[in-house]
Protein backbone atom coordinates (compact mmCIF):
# COMPACT_ATOMS: atom_id res chain seq x y z
CA UNK A 1 0.00 0.00 0.00
CA UNK A 2 1.20 3.56 -0.99
CA UNK A 3 2.37 5.59 2.09
CA UNK A 4 2.41 9.87 2.41
CA UNK A 5 5.34 11.51 0.93
CA UNK A 6 6.69 15.18 1.14
CA UNK A 7 6.04 16.36 -2.38
CA UNK A 8 3.50 19.17 -2.44
CA UNK A 9 0.43 17.12 -4.31
CA UNK A 10 0.46 14.16 -2.14
CA UNK A 11 0.46 16.80 0.97
CA UNK A 12 -2.18 18.48 -0.30
CA UNK A 13 -4.42 15.88 -1.40
CA UNK A 14 -4.01 14.42 2.43
CA UNK A 15 -4.87 17.15 3.62
CA UNK A 16 -8.29 17.67 1.81
CA UNK A 17 -9.62 14.20 2.37
CA UNK A 18 -8.13 14.06 6.19
CA UNK A 19 -9.48 17.75 7.21
CA UNK A 20 -11.87 18.62 4.43
CA UNK A 21 -13.34 22.40 4.20
CA UNK A 22 -16.58 21.88 6.03
CA UNK A 23 -17.78 25.29 3.96
CA UNK A 24 -21.12 23.83 2.11
CA UNK A 25 -20.24 23.69 -1.40
CA UNK A 26 -23.40 23.94 -4.24
CA UNK A 27 -22.61 24.25 -8.03
CA UNK A 28 -24.66 25.25 -10.12
CA UNK A 29 -24.29 24.10 -13.51
CA UNK A 30 -25.48 23.32 -17.04
CA UNK A 31 -24.14 21.77 -20.12
CA UNK A 32 -25.83 24.80 -22.03
CA UNK A 33 -25.05 28.61 -22.17
CA UNK A 34 -27.67 31.30 -21.60
CA UNK A 35 -30.15 28.88 -19.63
CA UNK A 36 -29.82 31.60 -16.14
CA UNK A 37 -26.57 29.98 -14.20
CA UNK A 38 -25.81 32.70 -13.27
CA UNK A 39 -29.49 34.81 -12.28
CA UNK A 40 -29.90 30.97 -9.95
CA UNK A 41 -26.46 31.58 -8.49
CA UNK A 42 -27.23 35.57 -7.65
CA UNK A 43 -30.48 35.22 -6.27
CA UNK A 44 -30.04 31.67 -4.46
CA UNK A 45 -26.98 33.85 -2.53
CA UNK A 46 -28.96 36.88 -1.60
CA UNK A 47 -31.95 34.68 -0.28
CA UNK A 48 -29.51 32.71 1.79
CA UNK A 49 -27.69 35.66 3.08
CA UNK A 50 -31.18 36.96 3.81
CA UNK A 51 -31.42 34.03 6.29
CA UNK A 52 -28.45 35.10 7.71
CA UNK A 53 -26.31 32.81 5.94
CA UNK A 54 -22.37 33.46 5.38
CA UNK A 55 -22.18 33.25 1.63
CA UNK A 56 -19.90 34.04 -1.18
CA UNK A 57 -19.70 33.34 -4.76
CA UNK A 58 -17.04 31.99 -6.56
CA UNK A 59 -17.64 32.90 -10.59
CA UNK A 60 -16.13 29.99 -11.85
CA UNK A 61 -16.63 30.93 -15.42
CA UNK A 62 -12.96 32.10 -15.63
CA UNK A 63 -12.50 33.58 -18.94
CA UNK A 64 -15.91 34.96 -19.40
CA UNK A 65 -17.43 36.11 -16.21
CA UNK A 66 -21.07 37.10 -15.59
CA UNK A 67 -21.97 37.58 -12.08
CA UNK A 68 -20.09 40.89 -11.57
CA UNK A 69 -21.51 42.32 -14.90
CA UNK A 70 -25.41 41.10 -13.51
CA UNK A 71 -24.87 43.24 -9.90
CA UNK A 72 -22.84 46.02 -11.94
CA UNK A 73 -19.90 45.69 -10.18
CA UNK A 74 -16.24 46.61 -11.27
CA UNK A 75 -13.88 44.45 -9.43
CA UNK A 76 -10.24 45.69 -9.48
CA UNK A 77 -9.04 42.48 -9.16
CA UNK A 78 -9.74 38.67 -10.90
CA UNK A 79 -8.67 35.31 -10.17
CA UNK A 80 -5.53 35.71 -12.39
CA UNK A 81 -4.15 38.05 -9.67
CA UNK A 82 -4.05 35.16 -7.13
CA UNK A 83 -2.63 32.83 -9.30
CA UNK A 84 0.19 34.88 -10.38
CA UNK A 85 1.43 35.73 -7.30
CA UNK A 86 0.42 38.96 -6.95
CA UNK A 87 -2.15 39.16 -3.69
CA UNK A 88 -3.96 36.70 -1.87
CA UNK A 89 -7.59 35.69 -2.30
CA UNK A 90 -9.07 37.48 0.47
CA UNK A 91 -7.90 40.76 -1.18
CA UNK A 92 -9.39 40.06 -4.34
CA UNK A 93 -13.14 39.23 -2.49
CA UNK A 94 -15.51 42.05 -3.41
CA UNK A 95 -18.72 42.65 -1.75
CA UNK A 96 -21.96 42.48 -3.46
CA UNK A 97 -25.58 43.17 -2.81
CA UNK A 98 -26.69 42.57 1.16
CA UNK A 99 -23.16 42.21 2.24
CA UNK A 100 -21.93 38.80 -0.38
CA UNK A 101 -18.94 38.47 -0.75
CA UNK A 102 -17.65 37.75 -4.70
CA UNK A 103 -14.59 35.99 -6.02
CA UNK A 104 -14.69 37.58 -9.67
CA UNK A 105 -13.43 35.88 -12.23
CA UNK A 106 -11.91 37.25 -15.83
CA UNK A 107 -13.10 37.97 -19.12
CA UNK A 108 -11.09 37.27 -22.19
CA UNK A 109 -8.08 35.98 -20.27
CA UNK A 110 -7.30 32.62 -22.71
CA UNK A 111 -4.99 31.00 -19.83
CA UNK A 112 -7.52 31.21 -17.36
CA UNK A 113 -9.94 28.84 -19.14
CA UNK A 114 -7.88 25.69 -18.87
CA UNK A 115 -6.52 25.18 -15.14
CA UNK A 116 -3.42 24.15 -14.79
CA UNK A 117 -2.76 21.51 -11.56
CA UNK A 118 -0.27 23.60 -9.54
CA UNK A 119 -3.22 26.51 -9.92
CA UNK A 120 -6.29 24.59 -8.73
CA UNK A 121 -4.07 23.15 -5.93
CA UNK A 122 -2.94 26.93 -5.50
CA UNK A 123 -7.14 27.75 -5.58
CA UNK A 124 -7.93 25.34 -3.61
CA UNK A 125 -5.42 25.94 -0.48
CA UNK A 126 -7.03 29.79 -0.76
CA UNK A 127 -10.27 28.81 -0.45
CA UNK A 128 -9.70 26.57 2.34
CA UNK A 129 -7.93 29.66 4.35
CA UNK A 130 -11.38 31.64 3.99
CA UNK A 131 -13.56 27.90 5.16
CA UNK A 132 -13.92 30.12 8.70
CA UNK A 133 -15.21 33.12 7.41
CA UNK A 134 -18.39 31.71 5.49
CA UNK A 135 -21.01 28.92 6.08
CA UNK A 136 -22.09 28.15 2.19
CA UNK A 137 -20.39 28.72 -1.14
CA UNK A 138 -22.04 29.09 -4.61
CA UNK A 139 -19.73 28.34 -7.04
CA UNK A 140 -21.08 29.40 -10.71
CA UNK A 141 -19.69 27.50 -13.48
CA UNK A 142 -19.28 27.90 -17.19
CA UNK A 143 -21.29 26.08 -19.50
CA UNK A 144 -20.75 22.85 -20.84
CA UNK A 145 -18.43 19.92 -19.11
CA UNK A 146 -14.78 21.26 -19.43
CA UNK A 147 -12.21 20.74 -17.24
CA UNK A 148 -12.85 23.59 -15.07
CA UNK A 149 -16.51 22.35 -14.48
CA UNK A 150 -16.09 19.17 -13.38
CA UNK A 151 -12.69 20.40 -10.88
CA UNK A 152 -14.67 23.07 -9.58
CA UNK A 153 -18.05 20.49 -8.91
CA UNK A 154 -15.93 17.60 -7.71
CA UNK A 155 -13.37 20.06 -4.95
CA UNK A 156 -16.38 22.32 -4.50
CA UNK A 157 -18.29 19.38 -2.94
CA UNK A 158 -15.09 17.48 -1.69
CA UNK A 159 -16.34 17.52 1.65
CA UNK A 160 -19.82 16.26 1.39
CA UNK A 161 -18.28 13.44 -0.70
CA UNK A 162 -15.60 12.38 2.11
CA UNK A 163 -17.88 12.62 4.75
CA UNK A 164 -20.53 10.88 3.55
CA UNK A 165 -18.19 8.00 2.70
CA UNK A 166 -17.45 7.87 6.18
CA UNK A 167 -20.96 7.61 7.07
CA UNK A 168 -21.77 4.65 5.07
CA UNK A 169 -19.05 2.75 6.02
CA UNK A 170 -19.74 3.97 10.01
CA UNK A 171 -23.41 2.81 9.54
CA UNK A 172 -22.23 -0.62 10.06
CA UNK A 173 -21.18 0.39 13.17
CA UNK A 174 -23.74 -1.83 15.10
CA UNK A 175 -22.91 -5.30 13.73
CA UNK A 176 -18.83 -4.51 12.82
CA UNK A 177 -16.34 -6.21 15.26
CA UNK A 178 -13.90 -2.99 14.30
CA UNK A 179 -13.10 -1.04 11.41
CA UNK A 180 -9.78 -0.26 9.98
CA UNK A 181 -9.39 3.44 7.87
CA UNK A 182 -6.63 2.63 5.57
CA UNK A 183 -5.05 5.93 4.45
CA UNK A 184 -4.43 5.63 0.96
CA UNK A 185 -1.63 8.13 -1.23
CA UNK A 186 -0.46 7.73 -4.38
CA UNK A 187 1.46 10.86 -5.32
CA UNK A 188 2.81 10.07 -8.99
CA UNK A 189 -0.91 9.16 -9.95
CA UNK A 190 -2.74 11.46 -7.75
CA UNK A 191 -4.75 9.64 -5.98
CA UNK A 192 -6.14 9.46 -2.41
CA UNK A 193 -8.57 8.35 -0.14
CA UNK A 194 -9.49 5.94 2.27
CA UNK A 195 -9.76 2.10 2.28
CA UNK A 196 -12.24 1.18 5.70
CA UNK A 197 -12.06 -2.25 6.35
CA UNK A 198 -15.39 -3.70 8.10
CA UNK A 199 -14.39 -6.90 10.14
CA UNK A 200 -17.28 -9.29 11.88
CA UNK A 201 -20.40 -9.70 10.36
CA UNK A 202 -21.18 -6.88 8.63
CA UNK A 203 -23.45 -6.52 5.64
CA UNK A 204 -20.36 -4.70 3.63
CA UNK A 205 -16.83 -6.25 4.47
CA UNK A 206 -15.18 -3.54 2.49
CA UNK A 207 -15.59 0.16 1.70
CA UNK A 208 -13.62 2.98 0.08
CA UNK A 209 -13.52 6.22 -1.89
CA UNK A 210 -10.49 7.78 -4.18
CA UNK A 211 -10.53 11.24 -5.38
CA UNK A 212 -7.27 13.83 -6.79
CA UNK A 213 -9.05 16.30 -4.52
CA UNK A 214 -9.60 18.36 -7.82
CA UNK A 215 -11.56 16.88 -10.37
CA UNK A 216 -12.42 13.38 -9.68
CA UNK A 217 -14.08 11.11 -7.32
CA UNK A 218 -14.89 7.00 -7.18
CA UNK A 219 -16.66 5.46 -4.03
CA UNK A 220 -17.14 2.06 -3.76
CA UNK A 221 -19.00 -0.93 -1.82
CA UNK A 222 -18.58 -4.39 -1.12
CA UNK A 223 -22.03 -6.31 -0.55
CA UNK A 224 -23.22 -9.83 -0.84
CA UNK A 225 -26.49 -11.02 -1.45
CA UNK A 226 -26.60 -13.51 1.28
CA UNK A 227 -26.35 -13.40 4.83
CA UNK A 228 -23.89 -11.99 6.47
CA UNK A 229 -21.68 -14.57 7.82
CA UNK A 230 -17.65 -14.11 8.11
CA UNK A 231 -16.67 -17.17 8.98
CA UNK A 232 -17.96 -18.31 6.08
CA UNK A 233 -17.70 -15.71 3.26
CA UNK A 234 -13.68 -14.90 4.53
CA UNK A 235 -11.98 -16.79 1.68
CA UNK A 236 -14.11 -14.48 -0.84
CA UNK A 237 -13.84 -11.65 1.19
CA UNK A 238 -10.27 -11.99 1.12
CA UNK A 239 -9.99 -12.87 -2.82
CA UNK A 240 -12.34 -9.81 -3.41
CA UNK A 241 -10.06 -7.08 -1.14
CA UNK A 242 -7.19 -7.96 -2.73
CA UNK A 243 -8.79 -7.37 -6.00
CA UNK A 244 -10.04 -4.02 -4.64
CA UNK A 245 -6.81 -3.22 -3.40
CA UNK A 246 -4.90 -4.10 -6.98
CA UNK A 247 -8.20 -2.12 -8.59
CA UNK A 248 -6.91 1.07 -6.69
CA UNK A 249 -2.88 0.40 -7.56
CA UNK A 250 -3.40 0.65 -10.70
CA UNK A 251 -6.39 3.36 -10.50
CA UNK A 252 -5.27 6.53 -13.18
CA UNK A 253 -7.58 9.19 -13.92
CA UNK A 254 -8.82 10.32 -17.56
Amino acid sequence: MHTPDASPDAAHGLRRIRHPNPVRAIAVASGKGGVGKTNVTANLAISLRKLGKKVMIVDADLGLSNIDVLLHLAPKHIIQNLLNGDMPLKDILIEGPHGIKILPAGSGVQELTSLGQHEKLKLLDELDMLKEQFDIMIVDTEAGISENVTYFTVAGNLASLTESARELAYKHTVKADAIDEKVWSNDSARVYGILYDLKGNTASAVQFYMTDSTRHYLRGSLYFTAQPNEDSLLPVITFLRDDIIRMIETLTWR
